[in-house]
């Protein structure tokens, strides 16, 4: 489910079981639930002008595996976020889902300020949750970064987490919160990190990431 240039969308109570992995790209690719900026190559209706996605709520839903298929890499994420500067998705919230066996980060939001992920079960999965900034870059290759893309505000509060090595032989981290530094220091400020249950996984926070006044993160 793609959310782009969405405003005021809700994802709720939705069962996301099964997902076929595609060969050419990474596993941060597959995200059931998508945060997406309208670029050239991927806007079929309206303009290609980087609009953030605003006021999106993700709330009550599963992703695993199915039948006869494996689980998805990520419950919520994106992976097209830093190639407008100044254009950074907006008052997320993720909360009360569940997601079992996930292939790379469990939630993995990007680009995203005044996030709050909340009350999520995650179980067995090659990471949990991962909330970074991400500078504005060229789209060529190699990218080339344009400017700083800082973000405000984050809560990860009592969430369950539970980290195994994945299909991808590589275990990643329970919580970790990023400051993208690409070119440029974008910074990631006014975080929160409490109440979280983890199981198999650690707590990490690069440079240039700030805490909340009066709260101890959790390490």
């Amino acid at each position: 489910m793609e959310l782009n240039a969405v405003r005021r969308g809700v994802v709720r109570d939705c069962f996301f079981k099964g997902w076929v992995e595609d060969p050419t790209q990474g596993l941060w690719h597959g995200e059931a639930v998508q945060l997406d900026l309208p670029l050239d190559k991927n806007t079929w209706a309206g303009a290609s002008d980087g609009t953030p996605t605003m006021d999106v709520q993700v709330l009550g839903n599963y992703a695993g595996a199915s039948g006869s298929q494996p689980a998805w890499a990520k419950l919520v994420g994106s992976h097209t976020a830093g190639d407008k500067a100044g254009r950074i998705h907006a008052r997320v919230l993720i909360e009360g889902n569940t997601v079992d066996g996930a292939k790379w980060d469990a939630i993995g939001a990007m680009n995203t300020t005044d996030i709050t992920v909340r009350g999520n079960t995650i179980n067995d999965s090659c990471g949990g949750i991962y909330v970074s900034s991400l500078t504005a870059r060229t789209t060529d290759q190699p990218p080339v970064a344009v400017a700083t893309n800082p973000i405000a505000g984050v809560d990860i509060v009592d969430n369950q987490v539970s980290v195994a090595m994945g299909s991808a032989q590589v275990q990643r981290n329970a919580v970790r919160v990023v400051a993208d530094s690409f070119g440029f220091v974008s910074p990631v400020s006014d975080v929160a990190v409490t109440g979280n249950t983890v199981t198999g996984g650690a707590f990490s926070y690069s440079s240039n990431v700030t805490f909340r006044q009066g709260t101890v993160p959790q390490r």
